[in-house]
């Protein structure tokens, strides 16, 4: 099922990254999205990201969050595609992105840029709300609606 939340850092005029049209795979198998990363007048757009352990990922966001310490890392086991949030010093927080496709030709992206706490609420939020409606999504599926 595709949830119509998206996963967000930042506004939604000024998204840092974005992932849209969610779909959980079901049964832990993992969950695949579309993903927009901008870093200055550099963007990844509509990046087909497959990633497992969003609810750890989600886990690890709020213990940054409250802790001011930490990594997160949402990837799959089985590609590099990855993102990571880290806390650093002084309440900031370095997004990094790498990103690969191997289509005729190989393409690489690597984009990182530093934040501050203040955007991780909207954040967290935002998974709360991706697991919910997915959650749902499929409860309702799986009871014949």
């Amino acid at each position: 099922m595709l949830a119509t939340t998206k996963i967000t850092l930042g506004s939604d005029e000024a998204a840092h990254f974005c992932i849209s049209s969610l779909e959980c795979f079901g049964s832990d198998s993992g969950w695949r999205g579309l993903l927009t990363m901008r870093s200055g007048s550099y963007a990844a757009i509509d990046h087909t990201f497959y990633f497992d352990d969003l609810f750890e990922f989600r886990d690890r966001i709020r213990s940054i969050y409250e802790n001011l310490d930490g990594t997160a890392i949402l990837r799959s086991r089985y590609e590099h595609d990855c993102l990571e949030v880290t806390a650093t010093s002084r309440g900031h927080i370095a997004i990094k992105g790498h990103f690969e496709t191997y289509t005729p030709e190989t393409n690489r992206i690597d984009l990182e840029f530093i934040l501050d706490q203040t955007f991780l609420p909207r954040l967290i939020s935002s998974l709360d709300r991706a697991i919910e409606e997915t959650q749902s999504e499929q409860a309702g599926t799986s009871n014949g609606g």
